[in-house]
């Protein structure tokens, strides 16, 4: 039976060197998966096209009215 678990990654996008230069950090969110858990965040990153493409159509799912950013709603 294959894997239901999603991939997780401790990455830290607020990190000096994610700063300067984040495109390594963004091929390895992306070579993760589709979906990556960031855990210092406890947060959801859609890191590949395809998703964030699909979640920007569907505004009912991946909606911002109740908080910003990382700010609790």
């Amino acid at each position: 039976m294959p894997s239901t678990t999603l991939p997780s990654s401790d990455v830290d996008l607020f990190a000096p060197d994610s700063l300067v230069d984040p495109y390594p950090m963004y091929a390895r969110l992306r070579d993760s998966g589709p979906v990556v858990r960031l855990s210092r965040l406890d947060v959801w990153a859609l890191p590949r096209y395809e998703q964030v493409s699909a979640a920007l159509r569907d505004h009912e799912t991946f909606s911002s009215a109740s908080a910003v950013g990382f700010a609790p709603g």
